[in-house]
């Protein structure tokens, strides 16, 4: 019966365990939740921008890095199939790497052309507000 019992309660860690998020990576979702401004609806562009051109930058890194991996690998076939599994997986990881990296520079890009739309409407509202203001002055 205790048996049971710890087999039992060992099975259901083991589950929980194995049910849980193991990913440490943030989602582009929190990080535009990260940098909201007050009222919630408008995102601060610019520092979203360099968050994903930061993003993207680790990822060149990476893609570097396997490419070095690649690179000193040995050419003979001493691990036979496994070998060639090896070479293909790092060929995966490097391609992975360089979708990431363009995604996160193409959303920089569009952080980027959202702010400075922003901060040109801010200024075409304020030129007017200043034309408004010595208009009603006079």
């Amino acid at each position: 019966m205790n048996k049971g019992k710890y087999f039992s309660v060992l099975l259901t860690l083991t589950l929980l365990v194995a049910c849980a998020p193991m990913d440490t990576k943030t989602s582009a979702q929190d990080i535009e939740a990260h940098h909201t401004i007050q009222n919630g609806s408008n995102f601060d562009h610019d520092a979203l921008a360099k968050k994903y051109e930061g993003l993207a930058k680790d990822m060149q890194a990476k893609v570097q890095e396997q490419k070095e991996v690649f690179k000193h690998r040995s050419r003979s076939s001493r691990f036979g199939k496994r070998g060639k599994n090896i070479k293909s997986h790092i060929t995966y990881k490097i391609d992975r790497y360089e979708k990431a990296a363009q995604e996160n520079l193409d959303k920089a890009a569009y952080h980027r052309e959202m702010s400075t739309n922003i901060n040109q409407a801010n200024k075409k509202n304020k030129a007017k507000e200043n034309l408004s203001n010595n208009n009603s002055s006079l």
